[in-house]
């Protein structure tokens, strides 16, 4: 019987993803722990830099070696804000490039994550940041919500 567990980090290499198949094989570096792991399974679209939450168990791959062999995976929003600020320029939500992802950070601060998770309408605060392109990343934003619980949904059906 196998032993679940979860795993929070960062991917930091794609080794093989299909996205049609929901399938990827991710170097990780797990935050809790601070080492790097190869994960395996149903991992979601992923990119390097995302932070993702993995769930699933240890299994020993007779060519590849240990391996954690994911059943279920979520994008999860980065801790620090340096991490925010990583994964909003990097093109995980549209309209969001690196120097508004700075701007965004620097405007609020240690409150970036609540913002964007429940309080997105206040990006219009930010220099830069007009109504057309906050409709686009309030766009973005609730297409990556809706595909996240999409797959959730279809994981556990």
């Amino acid at each position: 019987m196998n032993h679940y567990e979860e795993i929070k980090g960062e991917v930091i290499q794609i080794i093989y993803s299909n996205i049609d198949a929901n399938f990827a094989v991710i170097k990780v570096k797990d935050i809790n722990k601070n080492n790097t792991l190869t994960a395996t399974g149903k991992i979601q679209s992923p990119k390097v830099g995302a932070i993702v939450k993995l769930r699933g168990y240890w299994e020993k791959h007779r060519k590849h070696g240990v391996q954690f062999k994911t059943i279920s995976s979520a994008i999860a929003l980065p801790d620090t804000l340096a991490g925010i600020m990583k994964y909003l320029g990097a093109g995980f939500v549209e309209a969001v490039g690196p120097r508004s992802a700075r701007k965004i950070v620097e405007y609020f601060g240690a409150d970036t994550a609540n913002v964007i998770e429940n309080e997105i309408e206040k990006l219009i605060l930010v220099p830069g940041i007009g109504p057309g392109r906050l409709r686009n990343i309030q766009l973005a934003w609730n297409d990556q919500k809706i595909f996240n619980v999409a797959i959730k949904k279809k994981l556990l059906s």
